[in-house]
């Protein structure tokens, strides 16, 4: 594990295909951010908690001390 000297932020993206425009090759497969989608966060198979994205579909997960070796939700 790696020990944080100070607060770190790691900051996650969620899209949604827009493929409506699947067959069309002038529109094609578009993405889109998703606002207020909860999510679970989980490392070393425990919760680091629940994180709800924002308008800009992205939350931000801080932690100091001992830094976990993954996230995943």
């Amino acid at each position: 594990m790696l020990r944080a000297q100070v607060p770190i932020e790691v900051r996650a993206y969620f899209y949604e295909l827009d493929k409506i425009g699947i067959l069309d090759p002038t529109v094609g497969i578009d993405s889109i951010l998703v606002a207020d989608l909860s999510i679970k966060g989980f490392a070393a198979s425990a919760s680091v908690g629940t994180f709800t994205t924002d308008a800009s579909g992205s939350f931000i997960v801080s932690y100091t001390g001992n830094k976990p070796n993954e996230y995943a939700g």
